[in-house]
């Protein structure tokens, strides 16, 4: 008997992203459209490692926010891609909603995850204002401490009566650290995310399927890239 595969139709699939958004399972997230940064003495050339506003990465995101549904799981589940050497443990993978929004390499992409993804703390040192900042976006805090290296004690400070975050902006309005002097601060970074390597372009028996590509965090495809303006405050 010979086999005649039965192909998907688009209405299949479209029902299909509606059930895994409904259940949770898909994410809406936002995306900057990547545009080259003009900083280079002529068409060609380098990015100007001194630019200011992209770092020497020749990376820029002039363009309005858009929106795309898709849905996110660490690359971890993907043994293919880890093993094509196409993507690393901590790189996520997300799949988008077919028809919608192509995504190309070095997009920014942002997963409304609200508890962010928790981190063991970072050393920051206390300036001489009333705020410091932090290298990323902080979805939720825990704390903040100092230590005395000569006595070994710790001084604990508190969120809200001592200081306040906001985005990547440490709000002192308390007790804090003397100037100069270096704390740790836990919290759970909402990190920036951009598009590595082009999508995977999905399609079966004509029909698309949606694209496949692998996020990875910011910090650490573009390491010389400074804090995005558009995420600021």
């Amino acid at each position: 008997m010979q086999y005649n595969p039965v192909a998907p139709v688009p209405w299949l699939f479209e029902g299909l992203w509606q059930d895994q958004a409904q259940g949770g399972q898909a994410y809406r997230l936002t995306v900057y459209k990547m545009s080259p940064c003009p900083c280079g003495a002529e068409p060609g050339s380098s990015p100007n490692s001194a630019c200011q506003a992209c770092g020497g990465t020749g990376i820029l995101y002039p363009s309005a926010a858009r929106s795309v549904l898709g849905i996110v799981t660490n690359v971890t589940l993907q043994t293919d891609l880890v093993a094509m050497g196409l993507a690393e443990p901590g790189d996520l993978q997300v799949s988008t909603r077919p028809g919608q929004l192509h995504l190309d390499p070095f997009d920014l992409c942002f997963v409304p995850w609200s508890m962010g993804i928790p981190m063991t703390g970072e050393l920051v040192m206390r300036g001489t204002g009333p705020t410091d900042q932090l290298n990323y976006r902080a979805a939720m805090v825990e704390a903040a401490w100092t230590v005395d290296p000569t006595t070994g004690q710790i001084t604990p400070y508190t969120v809200l009566n001592d200081f306040t975050v906001r985005g990547r902006t440490v709000t002192w309005v308390g007790r804090q650290p003397p100037a100069g002097t270096q704390y740790t601060i836990r919290y759970s970074g909402d990190f920036e995310w951009v598009v590595y390597k082009p999508p995977d372009q999905r399609v079966a028996f004509g029909v698309d399927l949606g694209e496949r590509a692998v996020l990875r965090k910011r910090y650490i495809l573009l390491k010389n890239a400074p804090p995005l303006s558009l995420l600021e405050g």
